[in-house]
């Protein structure tokens, strides 16, 4: 990649007064300023680590050797190797940890690669960002991550393009999720969890990463995420007795209607309440696994469906046809239709064509 500036590990100290130095790298000699991480060798390396800054922007890679030349007489002084290209300011109480970042970038391609997937956080980095920095195909980039998945230190969050997260910085991201669900649970108790869009926003995530997290959190049995929102598993939300009086009624009502349930606007019409409360309640029916929600939007009640799924599991047929479906139900087309199609989606049945093949129960 091109940079004006870059972080290497050189063999020697010229120390705080160092005379002005000329680089040459790639054939090519440039003015140079050097900057000490510090003015001790490192204890494991006996090296220096050093921050140059160069009068151009020059292409650089990971690993590249250069020297060192006094500008004066040009007599060498010593050689590194550069280990991070970079434009960023290195705040003196942030040097200890980017000399610590630097020692991952002294081994080889691997031990490199895991290095640059930590310091990208819970944003991640591309197989693009990684290959401006080291010598590798995409081929080997690919090999090598999928090798470090399997042993556990990163997760591939997609192959085109390629995109890697380190599991050392997903695991504390789910850790932090679970303390801002703690803490939100405490100052609203009357709230059945939070909207996934507001976790997204406060760790400012990509989509593919808040899905992966919630999902591990979920299987976990950790937190559960309902409809969008998103509560600790073990966290019970708190209802006024005539909420709960409400909810009863609610839940029998759809026991009641079957798949031709009333709409949730003449719900609240009925109850005489407001939007908020009544997305309240069915969120928290849907929680309970009393009710369930179909990709349509349709709300069934949990016992209803079960009814419906034993009764096509009985039928003697290997297919189920839309009028045997009708039959089966009383249910007229325009209910039957999405109906078979949520249980496609639930694996009950599958669609060969005009017809639904029953499929046995896992």
């Amino acid at each position: 990649m091109k940079a004006p500036a870059f972080d290497a590990v050189i063999d020697y100290s010229a120390g705080k007064s160092a005379a002005k130095t000329i680089l040459s790298v790639k054939n090519e000699k440039y003015p140079v300023k050097m900057e000490y991480y510090s003015y001790q060798p490192d204890k494991e390396t006996g090296r220096f680590y050093v921050h140059f800054k160069l009068s151009k922007s020059v292409d650089l890679k990971w690993n590249d050797p250069f020297f060192i030349l006094r500008s004066d007489k040009g007599d060498p002084l010593g050689e590194g190797r550069i280990l991070y290209p970079h434009l960023e300011k290195i705040t003196p109480r942030k040097e200890k940890k980017r000399v610590g970042f630097l020692l991952g970038l002294l081994e080889g391609n691997r031990e490199v690669i895991i290095s640059l997937t930590k310091k990208a956080g819970v944003h991640g980095i591309s197989g693009e960002e990684i290959l401006e920095l080291i010598s590798l195909s995409t081929e080997n980039l690919s090999g090598i991550s999928q090798e470090l998945e399997s042993s556990g230190i990163i997760r591939i969050l997609s192959f085109s393009p390629l995109c890697l997260l380190s599991q050392e910085n997903f695991d504390i991201l789910c850790e932090k999720i679970q303390t801002f669900l703690s803490k939100y649970h405490e100052k609203n108790p009357g709230e059945s969890g939070v909207p996934r869009k507001k976790i997204q926003k406060r760790f400012d995530l990509h989509p593919r990463v808040l899905a992966l997290a919630l999902t591990s959190l979920a299987r976990s049995q950790k937190i559960r995420d309902t409809g969008g929102i998103v509560a600790l598993s073990n966290f019970k939300q708190i209802l006024t007795s005539n909420e709960e009086e409400m909810l009863v009624k609610l839940e029998k009502l759809y026991l009641e209607g079957g798949f031709q349930s009333e709409s949730l606007e003449s719900l609240r019409r009925k109850f005489n309440i407001p939007t908020v409360q009544m997305d309240k309640l069915i969120s928290l029916l849907v929680a309970r696994k009393k009710i369930i929600q179909s990709e349509e939007g349709y709300l069934l009640h949990e016992s209803w469906l079960e009814d419906v799924i034993q009764m096509i599991r009985s039928f003697p047929k290997e297919e189920l046809t839309v009028a045997d479906f009708k039959k089966m139900t009383g249910l007229s087309r325009k209910y039957a239709i999405p109906l078979l199609e949520l249980m496609d989606q639930k694996n009950v049945t599958k669609r060969k064509g005009a017809v639904r093949e029953i499929l046995a129960k896992d």
